[in-house]
């Protein structure tokens, strides 16, 4: 019984120990700020930027058909991910299907400026329009993937109309709406804390 007690007080010595590390990590982090847009990656992965009215930069890349009246699709990234990663992804199908791919990288990612405080719903108005704006396009579809759901779902709400398509990528919704519309919910999601 003695060597089970000195076995939990040293793993949750670890655990504490590794919780503080990264919460005063983060802290150091975020005291630094953004880092300087990099000229190097910019050009090396064939990216874009657009500015917002604010002055802030968005990094964007096309990809697909350059054909300017052929259909768009805007992906936008997921968590500990950037535009690029879209861009990889999808490529070859916007090629192969003859559509106009953008990929966007999220505020503080990439090399897209922070905006401290920012709410999701603001990033259709502010991050997307201005690619919009830089690309005179005037409908579009739009999908996200996990950390970039809640962003597409923003653009359809702020755009309406000029979103002609929607797609969510693994997104996590509560249980409810997963029964409404017939599908299964991801392994184990019975123990996820939902909003019913």
């Amino acid at each position: 019984m003695k060597i089970i007690l000195k076995i939990t007080k040293y793993i949750f010595v670890a655990l504490v120990s590794l919780y503080l590390i990264f919460i005063i990590g983060g802290l150091i982090i975020k005291k630094q700020g953004q880092s300087e847009i990099d000229e190097a990656s910019i050009i090396r992965d064939g990216a874009k930027i657009a500015i917002d009215e604010n002055g802030r930069r968005i990094e964007y890349f096309l990809y697909g058909s350059n054909d300017v009246n052929a259909p768009v699709i805007i992906s936008i990234h997921g968590s500990g991910l950037d535009g690029t990663f879209e861009k990889a992804v999808n490529i070859s199908a916007c090629e192969n299907l003859g559509v106009r791919g953008i990929s966007i990288s999220l505020p503080g990612v990439g090399n897209t400026d922070m905006k401290i405080g920012r709410k999701v719903i603001d990033w259709a108005s502010e991050d997307l329009q201005a690619v919009l704006e830089t690309e005179n396009i005037k409908t579009f579809m739009i999908t996200g993937h996990s950390q970039g759901n809640p962003h597409a779902m923003a653009a359809a709400y702020h755009f309406g109309n000029k979103v002609t398509g929607l797609g969510l990528n693994a997104p996590l919704l509560p249980n409810d709406v997963t029964e409404e519309i017939g599908i299964a919910g991801a392994m184990a999601n019975e123990s996820l804390k939902t909003t019913d």
